[in-house]
């Protein structure tokens, strides 16, 4: 299919996924410990210091672990999108959203690394899965890109469809309006071609 004129992109910006957020910590340590009289320890406590300490110990790995893994892996994804590795950058924003799958920003950063190796349908299904979230702002964007790769594929229907939705979260999205007008124009001047050429073959002698 052969579009005229181009639509606006906006798939080169990442989105902030908080990957280099400070985790909340609450207090290390313990208050003062009550005493007894001198020599007459309670029996036992000692382990059970051992114990609390040790399962301490692992709250803190289930919680810290997953977190490194999901930011190196994001560090690295911003890495090779920065220098131009799409392909590399997917991969390593697919394998964050997996350590982090309530983070959608991982997702739609992965569905914009494909939209640059123009593997449209890859992006389009994370883009999909992204424009359905409560993050009004995530979910606009990934309707605009949604409506940019339907055009992409030559779903001119659908890409409307798409600008449509973003606008009813954003109206003042200028370049979802653009897009939409420009792809609606595309759809009307396809008809009137296609119309012209019928009327050519009716008036055409036989």
């Amino acid at each position: 299919l052969l579009l005229e004129g181009s639509i606006a992109e906006r798939t080169s910006g990442l989105r902030d996924t908080g990957s280099h957020r400070a985790l909340g910590r609450g207090p290390v340590g313990h208050g003062p410990l009550g005493r007894g009289p001198r020599g007459r320890r309670p029996v036992g406590r000692g382990r059970d210091v051992l114990l609390n300490s040790v399962i301490f110990i692992f709250v803190l790995m289930g919680l810290f672990i997953p977190s490194f893994l999901w930011a190196s892996s994001s560090g690295r994804g911003e890495k090779h999108y920065q220098s131009g590795e799409y392909q590399n950058a997917a991969k390593e924003f697919l394998d964050a959203s997996i350590n982090s799958p309530q983070n959608g920003g991982f997702q739609y950063n992965a569905a914009n690394s494909y939209y640059k190796i123009k593997r449209y349908r890859e992006a389009e299904k994370l883009f999909s899965g992204t424009a359905d979230q409560k993050d009004l702002s995530l979910s606009e964007k990934s309707y605009y890109n949604l409506g940019n790769t339907a055009y992409r594929q030559g779903k001119l229907y659908d890409a409307v469809t798409q600008y449509e939705k973003a606008l009813k979260i954003d109206p003042s999205d200028k370049e979802a309006k653009f897009n939409r007008d420009f792809v609606l124009r595309e759809i009307e001047r396809r008809l009137k071609k296609k119309k012209q050429s019928l009327q050519q073959q009716k008036s055409a002698p036989s």
